[in-house]
């Protein structure tokens, strides 16, 4: 029988301190800003996650695995910083 790897779980709590956070944000459809914004304030409510700071959004082409795709609706980019 072929044993199953385990995830490795790491329990800030146990840990004793904060664990970083980095999160790329992106959308391309509808309010995109409006979009982004309302994913901001989700995260700074999910309790024990801490946004330190937010980039401003930066629009930038669609890309496929072909390469550009001017075709496509343009994404609005921007990340978040913080901690647990």
């Amino acid at each position: 029988m072929t044993p199953v790897a385990r995830p490795i779980v790491h329990d800030p709590i146990r840990r004793g301190g904060p664990e970083h956070l980095v999160l790329a944000l992106g959308s391309n459809l509808g309010d995109r800003q409006a979009i982004l914004a309302e994913a901001v304030e989700r995260i700074s409510a999910v309790p024990g996650i801490f946004v330190r700071a937010v980039s401003s959004f930066v629009e930038s082409v669609a890309v496929r695995t072909t390469g550009p795709d001017e075709s496509a609706p343009p994404y609005l980019n921007g990340v978040l910083v913080g901690h647990t």
